[in-house]
C-alpha cells in the first residue's frame, strides 16, 4: 500500500478511536501517522489526544511543532491558546488569540478572549471581546449573557441586565443564563426577582450548584436559615469552588470522638468572620484544628488556645471529620439571636500609635485590595479622603489599607499616618485598631477584624452586599458596627456624606 494511503488509513482509524474515548490506541496510531511523515494536521490531533491522556506538556510540544510547520494557521493558535487556559494561563492565552482573530474572526476565538480578559480583571475589554462574539453569532444566546457578566465584573449593573434580557429573548429557559440574571438581581438588591431567576434555573436543571449558591444567598439574606443552610452547602459543588478537597469525611455538625480539620475559604474577613464558631466546635469533638491563611495564624492562635491553628498553605492536617470554615454557622445558626457573639478576638500585642495628643484616633480603610474582580467595594482615594478625612481637626488619622500602589493611596495618607509598613500580619493590625477610637472602613477584612475586636466602626456597603449584613444599621454579627449602605448601584456620594456626619457626631 502506498504510504499515503496508509497515512490516510491510519489518521482515519486514529480519529475514530479518538471520537470513541479511546485515547491510548488513537495516540499510537497519529504516532504511527508521524512517522510515515509529519505535517500540522497529525501534529494537531497528537497535541489534541495528549492533553486529553493529561500531559500538557507534551500537547505543547506537538502544538509548537505545527505552528513552525504553519505559523498563520488559525485553528493551532486557537488550540494553543485553549491549552493554556486549560492549564491556568490567560495571559499566555491572551497574545495566542489575538493572533487567531488577526487571521480569520470566530465566534469561538472572541469568546475566549473575553473569558481570558475576565479572568485577567479586564473587563471592560472583556464586553469588547464577547460583544465580537455576540455579533457573530447571534442566534446564540450564551455571547449576550458573558457580556451581561463581564458588565457586572465592571460595576455596570443596568447594561448587564441588558445584556442578560437579550440572552433571555433567545433562551428564556437556558439556567446559565438565568442564574447570571440573579446573580445581576443580587447585586440591584432585587431579592424577589432574584430568587425567582435562580428557582427557575434550578427547576431546569436540578444539580446547578452555582444557582443554588444564589439562591443560598436570597435566604440567608432574608434570615430563612433552614432551607438557606442547605443550600449554602451547594458552593462546595461549584465549577469555581478553589479550596482544596476534603481530606476526611465531611463534618455532619453531631459530637464526635476525634479531631476535626476546618479549612479556610475564600478571604481573610471570612476567617475572621466565622472562626466566631470554632469553641462551638470543639465542644462536639475532641480536638479542632484550624487551617487558616498563614497572615491570620498569630491573631487567631492567641484569640482560641484551645483551638489549634496552622497555616492553610502547608496543607490540610490529618484529622476525623472536614468542614470548610463557612460551613460552620450551618450547625450553630438557627435564628438571629444564635449569631451573637462578638467581640471573640483580642489584641495579644501593643501597637505604637504615638503620643496621645487629645484627638480621636480613627482608623480609615477604603479599598478592597480586590478591586479588579469586585469593584464594588472599591473607593478611590481622594473621593474617600474629601469626604470623610479633610477638614476634620478633631480627629487623627491612621491608614489601615493594605496591597494598594502609593499612586492609589497618595492622596489618603497625605492626611492619615500610613501603618501598612508596621502591619506585617493580622495580629499587628489587631493591635493597632484595638488602640483606636473608632474604624471607617468598606466592607473588606478590616471590617470584620474591628468588629470582631469590638472597637467601633463606621462600614460602607456597596448596593448588594453580601447576605451577611442582612438589612437596616446594624447587623448582629458586629455590634459596634454602623452600617451605611448605597441608595443605588455605585452611588457612593450619599453614603460618605451620612458616614461624615456620624464622624462629626462622634468626635462633638
Amino acid at each position: 500500500m502506498a504510504a499515503p494511503a496508509e497515512r490516510q488509513r491510519l489518521f482515519a482509524a486514529g480519529v475514530a478511536k479518538a471520537k470513541a474515548g479511546r485515547h491510548a490506541e488513537a495516540l499510537a496510531l497519529f504516532e504511527r501517522v508521524r512517522r510515515l511523515g509529519t505535517d500540522a494536521a497529525v501534529l494537531n490531533a497528537l497535541a489534541i489526544t495528549r492533553k486529553n491522556l493529561g500531559d500538557p506538556a507534551g500537547a505543547r510540544a506537538a502544538y509548537e511543532q505545527a505552528m513552525r510547520l504553519e505559523p498563520g494557521n488559525p485553528d493551532l493558535l486557537f488550540n494553543l491558546a485553549k491549552l493554556e487556559m486549560d492549564r491556568g494561563r490567560p495571559a499566555a492565552a491572551v497574545p495566542l488569540l489575538e493572533r487567531s482573530l488577526a487571521i480569520r474572526p470566530s465566534a469561538g476565538a472572541w469568546k475566549n478572549l473575553g473569558v481570558c480578559r475576565l479572568d485577567l480583571e479586564d473587563s471592560r475589554q472583556a464586553v469588547e471581546a464577547f460583544t465580537r462574539c455576540a455579533g457573530l453569532a447571534p442566534a446564540d444566546p450564551v455571547p449576550w449573557s458573558y457580556v451581561g457578566a463581564a458588565w457586572q465584573q465592571a460595576g455596570d449593573l443596568g447594561a448587564a441586565e441588558q445584556a442578560h434580557a437579550k440572552a433571555l429573548a433567545l433562551q428564556p429557559d437556558n439556567p446559565e443564563i438565568l442564574n447570571n440574571l440573579g446573580s445581576t438581581r443580587l447585586l440591584q438588591r432585587r431579592l424577589d426577582e432574584a430568587e425567582t431567576a435562580f428557582r427557575r434555573a434550578i427547576a431546569v436543571w436540578p444539580d446547578y450548584a452555582e444557582a443554588h449558591y444564589g439562591l443560598a444567598w436570597v435566604l440567608l439574606h432574608g434570615r430563612r436559615f433552614a432551607e438557606g443552610w442547605r443550600e449554602w452547602e451547594w458552593r462546595l459543588k461549584r465549577r469555581r469552588f478553589a479550596e482544596p478537597p476534603a481530606t476526611a469525611p465531611l463534618w455532619d455538625g453531631r459530637p464526635f470522638a476525634g479531631t476535626l480539620v476546618v479549612h479556610s475559604e475564600i478571604g481573610f474577613g471570612d476567617s475572621i468572620n466565622f472562626s466566631r464558631f470554632l469553641p462551638a466546635a470543639r465542644a462536639r469533638c475532641d480536638r479542632v484544628v484550624f487551617a487558616c491563611q498563614r497572615p491570620l495564624v498569630p491573631l487567631l492562635a492567641a484569640a482560641f488556645p484551645d483551638i489549634d491553628i496552622v497555616p492553610d498553605d502547608a496543607g490540610p492536617p490529618p484529622g476525623d471529620r472536614f468542614c470548610y470554615v463557612m460551613s460552620l454557622p450551618t450547625y450553630f445558626v438557627t435564628g438571629t439571636a444564635d449569631i451573637a457573639g462578638a467581640p471573640y478576638l483580642t489584641a495579644g500585642r501593643a501597637f505604637d500609635l504615638g503620643v496621645d495628643d487629645g484627638r480621636k484616633r480613627v482608623g480609615v480603610c477604603w479599598s478592597s485590595t480586590r478591586k479588579g474582580i469586585d469593584p464594588h467595594r472599591f473607593l478611590g482615594a481622594a473621593a474617600f479622603a474629601g469626604a470623610i478625612m479633610d477638614g476634620c481637626p478633631g480627629a487623627r488619622f491612621y491608614s489601615l489599607q493594605k496591597g494598594l500602589a502609593a499612586a492609589d493611596k497618595a492622596a489618603a495618607v497625605a492626611l492619615a499616618e500610613d501603618l501598612e509598613p508596621r502591619l506585617n500580619d493580622f495580629a499587628d493590625t489587631a493591635a493597632a485598631i484595638a488602640g483606636l477610637d473608632l474604624v471607617v472602613t468598606v466592607d473588606t477584612a478590616v471590617a470584620h477584624l474591628a468588629g470582631a475586636l469590638g472597637v467601633p466602626s463606621l462600614v460602607m456597603l456597596h448596593h448588594g452586599a453580601d447576605w451577611r449584613w442582612f438589612d437596616g444599621p446594624v447587623c448582629p454579627w458586629y455590634a459596634k458596627a454602623r452600617l451605611f449602605r448605597q441608595p443605588a448601584p455605585g452611588v457612593w456620594g450619599p453614603v460618605l456624606a451620612d458616614m461624615r456626619r456620624a464622624l462629626d457626631r462622634f468626635l462633638a
